[in-house]
């Protein structure tokens, strides 16, 4: 049986060692990356001692199921206070109908122009 060298261009016998001209080009590649294997969350970690009933868990998912049934919140898996007060304290716009964009169009296409704002009007606007 032969195979196609991509080196040479020849056939070489597969029975035989391979040509050492040509063995340069099916050297063993190195990692993809550089990690050593690919990412996974594992689900054991090192024994915590749960502070509702004493026992020690060493599963992330049973630690959480057990924390769930005694209604715990897990700290680092809740929106911070400060972030939910910064979205509440937003100013709410105005809502704009399709209407009113059409009729501010239609007032431009007619040449309409706004007159600048004085600084006072701006700082009272503001």
């Amino acid at each position: 049986m032969q195979r196609l060298c991509r080196a040479c261009g020849e056939f070489h016998d597969l029975e035989r060692s391979w040509p050492v001209r040509c063995g340069g080009h099916f050297r063993r590649r190195g990692p993809r990356s550089s990690l050593a294997f690919p990412m996974v969350v594992s689900d054991t970690m090192a024994p915590i001692q749960s502070m509702a009933d004493g026992q020690f868990y060493d599963s992330k998912a049973a630690l959480r199921e057990h924390y769930r049934d005694r209604g715990v919140i897990e700290i680092g898996n809740e929106i911070p206070a400060a972030i939910q007060l910064a979205e509440d304290s937003r100013p709410k716009r105005p809502k704009i109908s399709k209407a009113d964009i059409h009729g501010a169009v239609q007032k431009v296409r007619q040449g309409y122009k706004p007159r600048p704002m004085t600084v006072s009007e701006f700082k009272a606007a503001d």
